[in-house]
């Protein structure tokens, strides 16, 4: 997760905020407070939602919105966009599922008629799962936690 700071570090943020700094001068009067440092951990994935990053900006002392947090984020290039039904299939997956199929090709009809083949489906009784969203910038690749 994201490391955290020092409760001295907090106070100071706090008492400059107080003083009617912007978020801007506050970081860059205290080192290490970037808006890159947000935007890599949005990257690697320990941000899942904006919502998670808003809780983690409140609790370093920020004083800001979750809309706040939101243009923040589309300030820095990064958009919204729906994540994928299907997980990402990895080099390995596809080396398996490769091998499994070479393995029974040679297969014939009463081989197949043996097989038995389940569907897992899940079906919700009170509402959808709802739409799930992911943070990235245009140019980059889709990451595995996505």
């Amino acid at each position: 997760m994201a490391r955290t700071i020092s409760k001295s570090v907090q106070n100071q943020i706090q008492l400059l905020l107080a003083s009617n700094m912007t978020y801007e001068q506050v970081m860059e009067r205290i080192p290490g407070l970037k808006k890159s440092t947000l935007g890599r951990q949005v990257i690697k994935g320990e941000f899942k939602t904006a919502k998670a990053a808003h809780q983690y900006l409140n609790g370093l002392g920020y004083t800001i919105g979750y809309f706040g947090v939101l243009k923040l984020l589309k300030s820095m290039n990064f958009r919204a966009k729906i994540k994928a039904k299907k997980p990402l299939l990895s080099k390995q997956y596809k080396e398996r599922r490769l091998a499994w199929a070479m393995a029974h090709k040679v297969w014939i009809t009463d081989d197949w008629r043996r097989m038995v083949f389940i569907d897992e489906t899940k079906v919700n009784v009170f509402g959808s799962d709802g739409c799930k969203y992911y943070w990235s910038r245009p140019d980059y690749a889709l990451q595995p936690h996505h």
